[in-house]
């Protein structure tokens, strides 16, 4: 979606950052002149590795926008076209979240922490994508 969208996660960031910051390098993913798909597959090569990621986490223990059950779970690209509720989406695979360095994960609120704890638990990643990065060899930061 452009990122004058209000769901955009780029305009979040972007709005977010202080002055300083605002001249980071970030890399949008949207292009309105192609479908997800077509997105994934023409940026699959141009991600560079990720050094830090700040991830929230959704009440059903989505990632990014790894939703539970999702073929997007099990794809070994880096990129994946998502066909969400609400709109088309691309998201980071398990494959490129896992290979950072370092994940922020971020969330708030006792479903959320209950979910979380569901998320510790033995069970396929697939039925709550934040067991993708909490069972990767990374760091994980859960805050806040």
């Amino acid at each position: 979606m452009p990122s004058t969208h209000p769901d955009s996660n780029e305009a979040l960031v972007r709005a977010s950052l202080s002055r300083r910051a605002k001249a980071a390098n970030i890399i949008g993913l949207y292009d309105g002149s192609r479908s997800p798909a077509d997105a994934a597959e023409t940026l699959k090569d141009k991600l560079p590795p990720l050094d830090v990621i700040l991830l929230g986490m959704g009440e059903d223990g989505h990632i990014a926008s790894l939703f539970p059950n999702d073929p997007a779970n099990f794809s070994r690209e880096p990129l994946a076209a998502v066909a969400g509720s609400d709109h088309p989406r691309l998201t980071l695979t398990p494959r490129a979240l896992t290979q950072a360095e370092a994940i922020i994960l971020a969330f708030t609120g006792s479903t959320k922490a209950r979910i979380f704890n569901r998320a510790l638990a033995d069970g396929p990643a697939a039925e709550l994508p934040v067991r993708h990065i909490l069972r990767a060899n990374t760091s994980v930061f859960i805050g806040p």
